[in-house]
């Protein structure tokens, strides 16, 4: 009975020890998890507090929301550039206010666009200042589109209607 122990004990031993060196050599050859992409993805990458902000707020902002009393946001997206930051806005208008005709024209005068447009830039400012507070008006770029078409852009501190300059 006792060599029959010692060879259980030696086979027991050999097996471990060649899970064991599975499980080495598999840690060593799959330590990384994303083997359809190349390995220098796993890198690591410390993000600047403005790359931080601007992931946050494409996170948290880009939904519908409701930005005025005409005008219901579908979607936002900011980008932090070097010349400030840009922000570009999907509107819809609400069934309250349905003067958008298509292709960029509306069934109202240009100042009640820019009147509303302005009011939807000024709501947009507010997001953007909760991310960064230090920004001048003048810094932050905003174009409004309705259906992929741009209606309107907030360019240093001022509305611009598509087609103006």
């Amino acid at each position: 009975m006792n060599r029959k122990w010692l060879w259980l004990v030696i086979v027991a031993v050999a097996v471990g020890g060649f899970v064991a060196g599975v499980v080495v050599a598999q840690e060593e050859d799959w330590d990384w998890d994303y083997w359809y992409l190349p390995e220098y993805y796993s890198e690591s990458y410390t993000p600047t507090l403005v790359e931080w902000k601007e992931l946050a707020f494409n996170t948290y902002e880009d939904r519908k929301a409701w930005l005025t009393d005409r005008l219901q946001q579908t979607s936002c997206a900011l980008w932090v550039t070097e010349l400030g930051i840009n922000v570009e806005v999907d509107t819809r208008t609400k069934s309250g206010w349905d003067m958008y005709l298509g292709d960029g024209d509306f069934a109202c005068s240009d100042e009640e666009v820019r009147a509303t447009y302005t009011e939807a830039a000024e709501e947009i400012l507010d997001l953007v200042y909760d991310y960064f507070p230090e920004l001048d008006e003048e810094d932050v770029w905003i174009e409004f589109f309705i259906e992929d078409v741009l209606v309107a852009s907030w360019v240093y501190g001022e509305m611009l209607l598509e087609g103006e300059e």
